[in-house]
């Protein structure tokens, strides 16, 4: 399996290549496991994955020659949020019918974030003003009116006080 690799959002498809140490006379699929702090679905797509489980596999197909890199398309996607770098970690996994040598089984793909604007966030600010109530007893302080204050964020949290 390539090395690590460093990609914007803008750049797409992605070739992920996986050779073999000798000629293949049947198919052989390959399984992987998937790690990272990005999202698939969302932030990549890469064929014969699970993003549910962390896995995946990919076929070389009978008539491989030894050493010959299949590829297979890793689609980053531009999500259009700001975001920190985002990585994803692939890993061969020893199979039934195969062995992994000594060589580069595991690759990590960084996703540098090209949304340039910074996270905004979104307040809603209202005051209600409540009348004091009537105060049957003319020896005590009726007080005054209370002020309710409530603010809402994009991120779903409310604070409300009262002065």
């Amino acid at each position: 399996m390539d090395p690590n690799f460093v990609f914007g959002e803008e750049f797409g498809i992605q070739p992920i290549r996986v050779s073999a140490t000798s000629d293949l006379t049947a198919d052989i699929v390959v399984s992987y496991t998937i790690g990272g702090t990005a999202t698939g679905g969302l932030d990549y797509t890469l064929p014969g994955a699970d993003y549910q489980a962390g896995t995946g596999t990919i076929t070389l197909p009978s008539g491989t020659p030894r050493f010959f890199h299949v590829e297979f398309p890793l689609t980053i996607l531009d999500d259009g949020r700001n975001e920190d770098s985002e990585t994803i970690i692939l890993t061969l996994v020893d199979g039934d019918d195969y062995n992994l040598g000594p060589g580069a089984n595991k690759t990590t793909i960084t996703i540098n974030d090209n949304d340039d604007e910074a996270p905004r966030e979104l307040s809603l600010i209202w005051t209600e003003t409540i009348p004091a109530p009537p105060n049957p007893n003319p020896y005590l302080s009726t007080g005054r009116p209370v002020a309710k204050q409530v603010k809402e964020t994009d991120s779903g949290t409310t604070d409300v006080s009262f002065y």
